[in-house]
């Protein structure tokens, strides 16, 4: 039995219909009412190989790149000028092992870096300077910053590592002077932990979502409660934590019967969803501001080629963050806008077919409708 403390079940909540009924027939390219890119600088401090996250703030883009034997923060200016970097590389005196996540504080501006390994936050101003260093007693894969009448507070989704975790909660709230406000979610022992890398916290305005990992479920966590804010209705139900390892691992349970792989991002006019069946991924779109809910499966797309999977990377006020690497553009741009239509501006184009080899990938900042 799942133990939700503080849950205001009274509260208003919407259902969102991501069901078969909902499927449409038409291109997923007909959503887009139009886009814009960033180049970003390449040089020789700021090679792109994995873009994990993206965070744009101010006049500042900051991308986490992941590399095998490190993380950093690359700081661009939104043009896409290489600026400075943060890399578990380069801070011995400052040190810190490895970067899993971040975040930007609402008020000062300054940078989180989420170490895992060692448990601890690490901050730095936006132009590198290292500001202090905080432990955490537990590990954690995720972090946001919340606002909530006036009042800065952090939250962590914690990772069970293993059935003698004392790790007791999936989420952690603490306040801006690191006093622990409340935990969410008790974890159940009998559940074989997974090192999952789905997205599960999103900010809503200054509100923190959370989109509990085996549920339909999606929750507002705040200062000193959670509720639920929607649920989803989608084509076969959620496969439940309790139930991945035998889907993926024993085979003893029919994956067939589930959708899986739920990721959740929302701007501020839409909700987008992806998540994944053994009939094929799918795309869901949700437009507050019309209340109307949209199905795509990207295998029905006939401008969607196989393999081609739209990558968000963030979001940034009314759009979608999309990254695109150079050997990939054609075919990304083939299933976003194959008429080249959707942007008035020539110029891009240009640029997306002048790119070289070895340069850093484009980001594509995406409005739907």
């Amino acid at each position: 039995m799942l133990l939700y403390s503080c849950v205001d079940k009274g509260n208003k909540e919407s259902n969102i219909d991501f069901s078969m009924q909902k499927l449409s027939e038409s291109t997923f390219s007909e959503t887009i009412s139009n886009y814009s890119i960033v180049k970003l600088e390449t040089a020789e401090e700021s090679k792109i190989n994995v873009i994990t996250k993206v965070l744009i703030n101010n006049e500042h883009i900051y991308v986490l790149n992941h590399w095998e034997n490190r993380q950093e923060i690359l700081i661009f200016s939104q043009a896409g000028d290489y600026i400075d970097k943060i890399s578990s590389g380069n801070n011995s005196t400052k040190s810190f092992s490895g970067i899993i996540d971040f975040d930007i504080h609402p008020v000062t501006g300054d940078i989180c870096l989420l170490d895992q390994k060692q448990k601890k936050l690490v901050f730095f101003k936006e132009d590198g300077r290292f500001v202090k260093s905080t432990p955490i007693n537990y590990l954690a894969g995720e972090i946001a910053y919340g606002v909530k009448a006036g009042k800065v507070f952090v939250v962590l989704h914690t990772i069970q590592s293993d059935a003698e975790s004392d790790i007791n909660d999936e989420i952690i709230v603490y306040d801006e002077n690191d006093k622990l406000l409340d935990t969410y979610f008790e974890y159940q022992k009998e559940n074989q932990p997974l090192q999952n890398k789905r997205i599960t916290l999103m900010k809503r305005g200054d509100n923190v979502m959370f989109l509990k990992e085996g549920t339909n479920t999606l929750y507002e966590i705040g200062l000193k409660k959670c509720d639920i804010k929607s649920t989803f209705t989608f084509p076969k139900p959620v496969l439940p934590v309790n139930k991945i390892y035998g889907a993926f691992f024993s085979g003893d349970v029919d994956v067939s019967q589930y959708v899986y792989d739920i990721d959740y991002f929302e701007s501020d006019s839409i909700l987008y969803t992806t998540f994944s069946s053994t009939d094929g991924d799918y795309i869901g779109i949700f437009n507050k501001e019309t209340n109307c809910s949209t199905l795509y499966n990207m295998l029905l797309d006939p401008s969607c080629k196989c393999g081609i999977k739209i990558e968000i990377a963030g979001v940034y006020q009314n759009n979608f963050i999309v990254q695109i690497p150079r050997t990939k553009i054609a075919d990304v741009l083939e299933v976003l806008d194959n008429g080249r239509t959707k942007c008035t501006n020539d110029e891009i184009f240009e640029l997306i077919d002048n790119m070289k080899p070895g340069e850093n990938p484009i980001l594509l900042l995406l409005e739907l409708k």
